[in-house]
C-alpha cells in the first residue's frame, strides 16, 4: 500500500530542492522502484510510448498511462457496440452467442458506457435466425420485459423443440412398412 500511496500522493516542494532531506531521498527512491515496476508490467507498446514521453516520477508515468486508456474507452466502446449489433446467432451455438452479449455489455458497463437490459435484449433478438420469429415476437410483447437470462432459456426451450421435431420427422421418412410400399 506504500507504493500506491507514493504513487496517488502529490509530490512536495522538496522535489525542488537541491539539498534533498532524508526524507525526500527516501521518496526518490521509492519512486524510482515505482516508476521501474510501472515500466516492466507494461506491454512493449505501453513502454515505448512511455519512453517517447520520458515521465520522471512515478506519477507522472501514471498519469500518462491513464490518459492513454481514458482516450481508448470511446473508441472502445463504439467498436464493442458496432460488434454487439453485428453479432448473429447462425455463427455461433446459443450459449456462445448469449455469453458473447452478456460479456460485452459488461464490458461497456465498465468502460461506463452502459447498455440498458432492453437494449441488450433487443440486441439479442435482432440476431436471430427467421426460425424465432414467433418466439421473439412472444418475448418483446412480454410485461415485465425479459432479461438475457430469460430469453436465452426460453431459445434453448425452442431450439430443443425444433430439434425434436426434426427428428420425429427423419424417424417418419424412414420407418416404411413391412412389404416396401405403402398399402
Amino acid at each position: 500500500m506504500k507504493f500506491l500511496k507514493h504513487i496517488l500522493s502529490e509530490q512536495t516542494d522538496k522535489a525542488t530542492s537541491s539539498n534533498p532531506s532524508p526524507p525526500f531521498a527516501e521518496w526518490l527512491k521509492i519512486d524510482s522502484i515505482v516508476l521501474s515496476c510501472i515500466f516492466m508490467t507494461l506491454s512493449k507498446t505501453l513502454q515505448q510510448r512511455l519512453v517517447v514521453e520520458d515521465p520522471h516520477t512515478a506519477k507522472e508515468a501514471w498519469d500518462l498511462i491513464a490518459l492513454i486508456f481514458n482516450d481508448n474507452k470511446r473508441t472502445l466502446a463504439v467498436a464493442l457496440k458496432v460488434e454487439l449489433c453485428s453479432l448473429k446467432l447462425v455463427d455461433l451455438s446459443n450459449d456462445a452467442y448469449f455469453c458473447k452479449i452478456e460479456s460485452i455489455a459488461t464490458i461497456l458497463t465498465s468502460l461506463k458506457t452502459p447498455i440498458s437490459n432492453d437494449d441488450v435484449v433487443t440486441v439479442a433478438l435482432k440476431g436471430l435466425p427467421d426460425k424465432y420469429d414467433n418466439i421473439s415476437g412472444i418475448i418483446v410483447h412480454q410485461e415485465p420485459f425479459s432479461d438475457l437470462k430469460m430469453v436465452c432459456c426460453m431459445l434453448t426451450a425452442k431450439e430443443i423443440w425444433l430439434k425434436s421435431r426434426v427428428q420425429a420427422t427423419s424417424i417418419d421418412s424412414t420407418s416404411s412398412s413391412p412389404y416396401g410400399f405403402i398399402g
